[in-house]
């Protein structure tokens, strides 16, 4: 917290639990209509900081299927994940051939490469 503030040039000033309330009750006082007219001063204006999510390998046998092979389950370390596959944003591999959702049968093992679980999957690969 520290490190983030010196580098945003951020000052930290300790405060006492009376000074919070005190400052509480103080903006409690505020009428509303004054409140109503500072609405949409105080947006966020600065830099947002991406964040970069990792992708997840789960595998497991697929234990059902929905929609036509839409969405897919799998047991992984004993719980039941799931993600959604798409026709065209998901690769989809059968024994390190190129494939259909549709041809993804119950039982086969597979691998999930996505960011977690319910999201849609970046690549499915399976092997019968």
């Amino acid at each position: 917290f520290l490190k983030d503030a010196k580098r945003l040039r951020r000052d930290i000033e300790v405060v006492t639990g009376e000074e919070i309330q005190a400052i509480i009750a103080d903006i409690a006082k505020t009428p509303k209509a004054k409140l109503a007219a500072l609405n949409g001063h105080f947006k966020f204006k600065g830099k947002t900081e991406k964040v970069k999510l990792e992708l997840l390998r789960h595998t497991g046998k697929i234990v059902k299927i929905k929609r036509g092979g839409r969405k897919l389950y799998i047991d992984y370390k004993g719980k039941t994940v799931s993600a959604s596959i798409s026709g065209s944003r998901t690769k989809v591999s059968i024994d390190g051939k190129k494939a259909k959702r549709k041809a993804v049968k119950k039982g086969m093992s597979c691998t999930f490469v996505y960011y977690g679980h319910n999201t849609r999957a970046k690549e499915l690969i399976c092997k019968n």
